[in-house]
């Protein structure tokens, strides 16, 4: 993988995560018209849905880290080759 592409996808990671954070955070719940509130049940899906897709990526970063021999310093300055 080349530089290029390491940087695009470190700046569209932070910029999706910085998203969704700001979406929790100043999160307000969402009515049928202007009066009736969805169910729980619903709001806990659209977050765990939102959840899978994004946490692969730091997920897989944890696991590599995790595997890989020798200390942190050593392991943080290693990249995966695809």
């Amino acid at each position: 993988m080349s530089e290029a592409n390491n940087s695009f996808l470190s700046i569209y990671f932070a910029i999706s995560q910085t998203i969704f954070l700001c979406y929790v955070i100043w999160w307000t719940p969402v009515k049928y018209g202007k009066t009736t509130p969805y169910p729980a049940w619903a709001h806990t899906l659209g977050f765990s849905m939102s959840l899978a897709s994004m946490m692969w990526i730091p997920g897989y970063a944890v696991y590599f880290i995790v595997t890989q021999r020798g200390s942190f310093k050593d392991v943080s300055g290693t990249h995966v080759d695809f």
